[in-house]
């Protein structure tokens, strides 16, 4: 009986790791921002729009300290917003990966070089 649940185990463990999305990497310069959307183009000239999750490594969560007017939004003391993720013409290294449709591109880390 502990053989049959064991293997039985290994098998769904298996077939989990068949369809577990597969992180990929992409090098390139930052074309479009728009929101938590970005378009990245390669070195080969193809471009790809990527989407930041909560999951994304580089974002970072600031808190107001106090109240003021940010891009028109008035932000009260203890408000949080994210950081812009990256300006356009940015030379970043992205890891991410692949819904299993292949439609939307999920940003996991992001690395941008300096000039």
């Amino acid at each position: 009986m502990k053989k049959t649940l064991l293997f039985g185990a290994l098998a769904l463990l298996a077939g989990a790791s068949f369809t577990e999305a597969k992180a990929e990497s992409m090098t390139g310069t930052v074309t479009e921002k728009n929101g938590n959307m970005i378009t990245v183009q390669g070195k080969d000239g193809k471009e790809v729009t990527m989407q930041a999750t909560e999951n994304t490594k580089y974002r970072e969560k600031k808190v107001m300290k106090k109240d003021k007017t940010k891009h028109g939004k008035k932000m009260k003391k203890g408000d949080t917003y994210y950081k812009p993720l990256v300006d356009e013409d940015d030379w970043v290294e992205i890891v991410y990966t692949v819904d299993p449709d292949g439609n939307i591109y999920y940003m996991e880390d992001v690395i941008v070089y300096d000039d």
